[in-house]
């Protein structure tokens, strides 16, 4: 990595490696898919995670399969750059979109908040439906990114023309439930690419 010459007049992370934006948008969607792949795959092939291979559960195992997209010592360097905060990013909204149905559903059900006739507890059931179904709204690109994931049978390349093909650029898609999860968490954002 000793021959990667910097671009000091650059503001981006991208432009300051001699990289495009376009390629900035090629690794974080990498990482994204790869970050979500696992989690899927996890669910799906393992019932208890315990027994998982470690290059499936890890952040090593999704570096060393990010790692078989990249060709250039710029790209790998922003890669790690980005890797930082991108993965876990979705990582904890993937994972905010899996439970937070399920915990709105239980505070329903704890509340007790079925009785239609009582007009405090109604105006309860309006509003708790109406967070649940704006965090649906803004975390159904997973369910999104997931099939077509499926469709292109976990491969990359396929997956990345599904995808654009459907729904456009996946970091743009996926950025408005990564900031919900932050604001729901108190999780301040990273400045990125």
């Amino acid at each position: 990595m000793n021959n990667i010459k910097l671009n000091h007049e650059a503001e981006k992370l991208s432009s300051m490696l001699n990289l495009t934006s376009e390629d900035g948008s090629r690794i974080r969607n990498i990482i994204t898919f790869e970050t979500i792949k696992s989690s899927v795959l996890l669910e799906e092939l393992y019932e208890n995670e315990s027994v998982a291979p470690r290059n499936i559960k890890t952040k090593s195992g999704c570096i060393e399969r990010c790692l078989n997209y990249l060709d250039k010592n710029e790209e790998l360097a922003l890669f790690f750059m980005i890797f930082l905060s991108l993965h876990e990013d979705i990582h904890m909204a993937h994972y905010v979109y899996k439970h937070m149905e399920q915990t709105i559903e239980k505070h329903i059900s704890k509340q007790n908040i079925n009785d239609d006739d009582n007009i405090e507890n109604a105006f309860k059931k309006f509003l708790l439906e109406k967070v649940k179904n704006t965090i649906k709204e803004e975390f159904d690109i997973f369910n999104d990114v997931i099939n077509c994931m499926k469709q292109a049978n976990y491969n990359y390349e396929l997956f990345e023309d599904i995808y654009s093909e459907k729904h456009g650029d996946l970091t743009n898609s996926l950025s408005k439930a990564v900031a919900t999860a932050k604001r729901n968490f108190g999780i301040s954002n990273n400045d990125e690419d």
